[in-house]
């Protein structure tokens, strides 16, 4: 699994060229990630949203709005917990790094996950 597999599948190949291949951090983050079971592709939880998709989300589009620069990952309506950004745009490492810790609490990864920036 690389940085390419995190992005949607009906990207272009050309908007995900400029990734490059993952930085050893990264790539630390992706091993762990690989490890932790997939959820089950028919797998329907949290009041009928798929369990396989999560999405990223900041709490605000603002320094004003998130000066903790926090996020909230979701399972469609139903939160799953928070994870923390480095800045107020979360970076591919701040969502490897939440969705690692999100993937170990819930004791399974999603298939897909939806970044909303």
């Amino acid at each position: 699994m690389g940085l390419h597999d995190l992005v949607k599948k009906n990207e272009s190949p050309a908007s995900v060229a400029h990734l490059g291949p993952p930085t050893n951090q990264e790539q630390a983050l992706l091993d762990k990630l690989a490890a932790i079971p997939k959820s089950p592709a028919n797998q329907e939880a949290f009041g009928g949203a798929p369990d396989g998709y999560w999405v990223f989300r900041r709490f605000g589009y603002t320094e004003a709005e998130n000066p903790m620069h926090v996020g909230i990952v979701l399972a469609g309506a139903n939160p799953l917990g928070q994870f923390k950004c480095s800045a107020l745009v979360p970076t591919a490492l701040d969502i490897l790094k939440g969705l690692v810790s999100m993937s170990r609490k819930m004791r399974k990864r999603p298939l897909q996950i939806g970044i909303d920036d």
